[in-house]
């Protein structure tokens, strides 16, 4: 999913949670989000993804280049 994100110019945050869920806190151009949440839809080939939420926030501009955080 980092690679995918670098790969759209798309920045922020993932973070795997305790419950199993994952977060991923993005920003990037519409199109290259979009894709990232395709993306985030199939999950990788090992994952099971149940299901996707999206919450879209103001743009920050303060994002750090897509980075895994605990």
């Amino acid at each position: 999913m980092i690679e995918k994100a670098e790969d759209l110019g798309v920045r922020g945050t993932v973070a795997n949670r305790a419950d199993g869920s994952v977060e991923c806190v993005a920003e990037g151009p519409r199109d290259a989000l979009e894709s990232l949440i395709q993306s985030l839809r199939h999950g990788p080939g090992t994952a099971r993804v149940d299901s996707v939420e999206v919450l879209e926030q103001p743009f920050r501009g303060d994002l750090p280049e897509m980075r895994v955080t605990w």
